[in-house]
């Protein structure tokens, strides 16, 4: 897994004590025969309404289609 995005538990809102160590979102797979990418964003509809998840996810679809 080739990790292309990852979150830092320090902008978590509320701060919180607990630390679960690295939290990638973002990622490919490149041993895999077929092109994947893999988004771990939640699940709310505004993520649609972010100019910068509506180009990557398009980026996305774009390199994925392009093998």
């Amino acid at each position: 897994m080739h990790v292309l995005a990852n979150v830092d538990e320090d902008s978590y809102s509320p701060q919180t004590d607990i630390k679960m160590g690295d939290h990638p979102v973002v990622w490919v797979n490149e041993q895999k025969k077929a092109r994947n990418v893999y988004f771990l964003m939640g699940h709310s509809n505004r993520l649609f309404e972010s100019e910068d998840f509506k180009t990557m996810f398009a980026n996305a679809i774009i390199w994925a289609g392009n093998k």
